[in-house]
């Protein structure tokens, strides 16, 4: 999934705010095919002051061409290790004004889901990710 919706909440905890995030498996930097999700972001950015007063998130996929959705609800933590941080640098972060995996502005973010909603024309699956429960 190269691209999602990244919902956290504002800084107050009263609304949601969503925002565009790209690459979140990163499966070609060799990382756990499960669903959990790796971002980059700017420490001193909005998201990144909501994620540390309330970790709680949902990311939102949809394909438009099969009309699927996913929604996953879970927590993000903010990861400090640098190795992880340079697997999963890529050099189009430089447009965004990053110097490099170590760039003192930057942080690695990962998104651990605990329960999905899975739609597609058939209906609606919900569970728990980490027990695999499903409830229709």
């Amino acid at each position: 999934c190269e691209e999602l919706q990244f919902v956290t909440f504002t800084s107050d905890g009263l609304y949601p705010e969503t925002r565009h995030v790209t690459n979140a498996l990163n499966l070609h930097r060799g990382v756990t095919p499960n669903f959990d999700l790796y971002f980059m972001t700017n420490c001193e950015s909005c998201k990144f002051r909501q994620l540390c007063k309330n970790s709680n998130a949902c990311v939102y996929f949809f394909d438009s061409k099969t009309r699927h959705a996913i929604r996953l609800f879970g927590k993000t933590d903010i990861v400090p290790d640098k190795l992880l941080m340079q697997k999963m640098w890529d050099e189009s972060y430089t447009s965004f004004g990053y110097l490099n995996y170590d760039d003192p502005n930057l942080a690695l973010l990962h998104f651990v889901p605990e329960i999905y909603k899975y739609y597609n024309r058939e209906g609606e699956h919900t569970g728990n990710i980490k027990k695999g429960v499903e409830n229709v």
